[in-house]
């Protein structure tokens, strides 16, 4: 038994503090897990999207880490969920092989549109 007489206000305000920043970060996490990564925006895009949500949650375990999990749950992209997988938690390699997925899927755009044009023309 404590010599002291227990401040029972003090440790309720503590326990409140407590549940107060518990129940923050959890709305923090779930606003980071809605973070959208659309089909046109560059993966530098959504990644400095995710680290500004994530200046409001504590992780823990690395940022990096999470944002490549992040990325592999957001791609709509199989293949490209597949290499980032395959890249095993490297962001670098994630920013190479996302930056290469997107120049790929905006060319085959650009060849879908040229296409069409042409038939247009004709």
């Amino acid at each position: 038994m404590p010599e002291q007489p227990t401040d029972y206000k003090s440790h309720i305000e503590m326990l409140d503090q407590h549940l107060k920043a518990n129940c923050n970060n959890t709305l923090e996490l779930y606003k980071w897990f809605n973070t959208q990564w659309s089909t046109d925006m560059y993966f530098g895009d959504f990644e400095t999207k995710c680290r500004v949500q994530a200046l409001h949650y504590d992780f823990p375990i690395a940022l990096d880490n999470a944002i490549v999990m992040m990325t592999v749950v957001k791609t709509s992209n199989v293949k490209l969920r597949n290499e980032i997988i395959w890249k095993n938690g490297d962001l670098k390699s994630v920013r190479e092989t996302a930056k290469k997925a997107f120049e790929i899927a905006s060319e085959g755009s650009q060849m879908i549109k040229s296409a069409e044009e042409e038939k247009s023309q004709v």
